[in-house]
């Protein structure tokens, strides 16, 4: 951070300045969405995939259904 940005009274950037993500955040939070979102609604995993794309969410060994892309 530089010496000239202020932040507001939680840490964020205050209004109209830019703050800096790295990839490897934007991945982490990815990755803590789309698992949350698969546990608790997995009907609705295919929402983050094309029309060709598929899913299967279960316990292996038993039978599931497959999700297809949106449709």
């Amino acid at each position: 951070m530089s010496s000239t940005q202020q932040n507001t009274a939680n840490g964020a950037p205050a209004a109209g300045e830019a703050q800096t993500v790295s990839a490897q955040e934007i991945g982490w939070m990815f990755a803590c969405e789309y698992y949350s979102f698969m546990n608790s609604d997995p009907k609705k995993l295919q929402y983050f995939y094309g029309k060709k794309s598929t899913c299967v969410h279960g316990t292996e060994g038993n039978i599931v259904t497959q999700a297809n892309g949106q449709q």
